[in-house]
């Protein structure tokens, strides 16, 4: 009998519990779902930005920053019912830095990396391109793999990337200055201190070093090759937004309209 009752009474906690979680569960969901909404409400305008020196995909002129990558957001927040004010934030690691404490909501153009995810949510893809090493006609020298840069000094922009694993054999195996404007890059290159510039394909479009008379020139072999998003700070209640800029950033592709902006601001270089 005594244990009947005791039977009977754990049946009755164990569902006093079990209703308590339920209770609990609905709550937060309801919770999130509130938040959620109150974040998209407070998301009318985002605050956009990208490389300054990126072209076509996202680069400065007089003062704005312009390209594909602009164009684009836009596109998509118009699709959305959400504006989109693109900002020249300087330069790129400035850019990448108020990102990440959620001053500039949105980045235009960038590659997706383990680092970067902690603090952004990413969009996209949209485009797809190489990493490349730019050389002085007059200093060219083999390249197969990544190691046969070790004994070389190269040149990169700040606060760039270069996809997760070329980032990561960068800080541990080679010997780069990183500096903030590709002219000074350029600039080091023509002047013999540095031996490479590692870059995207895109950023050669500024210098044109494909050019006959350009005494600088790409080597045929790429350093590797990664695909192009769009990123939202986590600090930003436009985060929210991120799923439905992907399907957008998606479907502009399937229709061709980021190979005609692309198109398009490449002639305008």
């Amino acid at each position: 009998m005594i244990d009947a009752s005791r039977r009977r009474a754990s049946e009755r906690n164990g569902m006093r519990h079990l209703i308590f979680s339920l209770l609990l569960m609905a709550l937060v969901a309801v919770a999130t779902s509130a938040l959620a909404s109150e974040n998209e409400g407070q998301c009318n305008t985002i605050v956009a930005s990208g490389p300054p020196e990126y072209a076509p995909l996202s680069f400065l002129s007089d003062g704005q920053i312009i390209g594909v990558g602009p164009d684009i957001s836009r596109m998509v927040g118009d699709r959305l019912g959400i504006g989109v004010q693109v900002r020249n934030a300087g330069s790129w690691r400035r850019a990448v830095r108020l990102h990440e404490v959620g001053e500039i909501e949105l980045l235009v153009a960038l590659y997706r990396t383990e680092t970067r995810e902690r603090d952004m949510v990413f969009s996209g893809p949209y485009w797809r391109e190489d990493t490349v090493l730019i050389m002085h006609k007059d200093r060219p020298f083999e390249y197969d793999r990544w190691s046969d840069l070790i004994s070389l000094k190269g040149g990169t922009i700040g606060g760039d990337s270069r996809g997760e694993a070329f980032d990561r054999f960068l800080k541990q195996k080679l010997d780069v200055i990183a500096t903030p404007l590709q002219a000074n890059l350029v600039a080091m290159l023509r002047a013999g201190r540095v031996d490479y510039l590692v870059i995207g394909r895109n950023s050669m479009f500024s210098e044109d070093f494909e050019a006959e008379d350009s005494d600088l020139i790409t080597h045929p072999k790429a350093v590797d090759s990664h695909e192009v998003y769009m990123s939202f700070s986590r600090k930003s209640p436009c985060s929210v937004h991120a799923e439905a800029f992907s399907t957008e950033l998606q479907r502009l592709f399937r229709d061709g309209s980021v190979e005609r902006l692309y198109k398009k601001w490449h002639g305008n270089q």
